[in-house]
């Protein structure tokens, strides 16, 4: 049977906020960047010269490697501890976000995006596991809706900083931004963080799980795009969203069948739980339509500064960061 190890030494009141600290500022960074995107998508596509369906893989490349690959990055936590990985998807996302700001052509832009994507991945995946860790359960709560919080204030932030630095200074700026944000907190995360649990024993990781959810994710997202493009009644859409439909079946039927998978499905026999990630589902699909479609018409259609695009992008984030606030306060 696996074990734990044993229990990290017990932290002071002021190095469990150093830690709240250093793992937020890792957490604003990858949020902020979600809305500085979407805010410069209309600029993207006239800097490239290319179209709306490709200019946004900008944002799927990133949104399904980070989606996509979640599961795969907390049970790699698991297995080889949380901290060090946490640490390297840091740096991944530091050095992606550099090499997007070079990008030449929107083809790079996505690849980088991903690459993005994938350092994002540990971040979103273990930042909060590290805070649980670190945190006795009854000051979890309000720890964990601090990095709620934070979400939020970087999802805000995002479009209000993203518009300025377009104004100032052109669409390579919003990725430059991540560089020294990056760097203080990798810096932080390596001084600051304890060493984290693991589980011991022999482990298996679920590869093909994890390439059948990205795979899911991968056609649906290609197949809705070139919907928009041929129409969803051409071959190549319907093959894709076929592929999409039998490879989360496979899935499904793979991680109920394992020892280990990535997701264990019986979670969801817990019908409020169930319930809860479904309004959620539901709530951010809402949320991230308008985050792609609001810029074009703020920006094509009422012809609205960027700046002033930004501001009102914000209004929605600050409000709910202010709420999550209040409740954990």
């Amino acid at each position: 049977m696996a074990q734990l190890e044993t229990q990290p030494l017990a932290l002071s009141g002021a190095q469990k906020n150093w830690v709240l600290l250093g793992i937020g500022l890792g957490v604003f960074m990858s949020t902020l960047d979600v809305g500085i995107i979407n805010v410069a998508l209309p600029t993207l596509v006239q800097a490239f010269g290319t179209s709306f369906p490709t200019t946004q893989w900008a944002v799927l490349s990133y949104q399904l490697v980070s989606s996509g690959l979640v599961l795969g990055a907390t049970r790699l936590g698991d297995m080889w501890g949380k901290k060090s990985l946490y640490q390297g998807g840091l740096v991944l996302f530091t050095l992606s976000s550099l090499l997007c700001g070079f990008a030449p052509s929107i083809e790079w832009l996505i690849a980088f995006r991903a690459l993005q994507g994938l350092g994002a991945v540990f971040i979103s995946g273990l930042g909060l596991a590290i805070i649980t860790e670190v945190f006795p359960s009854s000051e979890r709560g309000r720890a964990v809706g601090v990095i709620g919080s934070v979400v939020s204030l970087g999802i805000a932030f995002g479009p209000s900083a993203g518009g300025l630095l377009l104004s100032l200074s052109g669409w390579h700026s919003i990725f430059f931004i991540n560089v020294p944000l990056g760097i203080i907190a990798s810096f932080l995360i390596a001084r600051v963080v304890p060493p984290s649990v693991r589980i011991q024993g022999k482990q298996k990781f679920d590869f093909f799980g994890a390439v059948l959810a990205l795979l899911t994710l991968g056609s649906f997202g290609l197949g809705m795009t070139l919907g928009q493009s041929q129409g969803f009644g051409s071959t190549n859409a319907l093959v894709l969203l076929a592929i999409a439909t039998l490879s989360f079946i496979i899935f499904l039927v793979v991680e109920a069948s394992i020892k280990e998978p990535l997701l264990e499905l019986h979670l969801f026999r817990n019908l409020q739980l169930s319930m809860g990630l479904l309004s959620g589902w539901l709530a951010f699909i809402v949320i991230g339509g308008s985050l792609l479609i609001v810029p074009f018409f703020l920006e094509s259609v009422k012809h609205y500064p960027t700046v002033k695009v930004g501001l009102l992008l914000a209004v929605s984030p600050v409000l709910r960061a202010c709420q999550e606030t209040t409740f954990t306060c």
